[in-house]
């Protein structure tokens, strides 16, 4: 991969990653704490659960939540 390549990945990541991250802002905030510790912060849904001291089904319940929200608040901007 060209060093020009690259970078314009790099770029088209970050750009892409700011986008989502500001959108999970615009989401209510249970799915937003859930979405940004487990899929931005990385993570697992049981250390999240621990964090947020809710069950691990909560926080899977609210994580497939914020993600179709998310999906469509992408497609909606696209």
């Amino acid at each position: 991969m060209s060093a020009v390549h690259q970078a314009t990945r790099i770029t088209t990541d970050r750009e892409a990653l700011e986008r989502i991250v500001l959108h999970a802002f615009e989401m209510p905030l249970a799915f937003r704490k859930a979405f940004l510790l487990c899929d931005i912060q990385g993570f697992t849904v049981n250390e999240t659960a621990a964090i947020l001291r809710i069950s691990p089904e909560a926080v899977s319940s609210r994580l497939n939540r914020a993600r179709r929200e998310l999906n469509v608040r992408l497609a909606v901007s696209a």
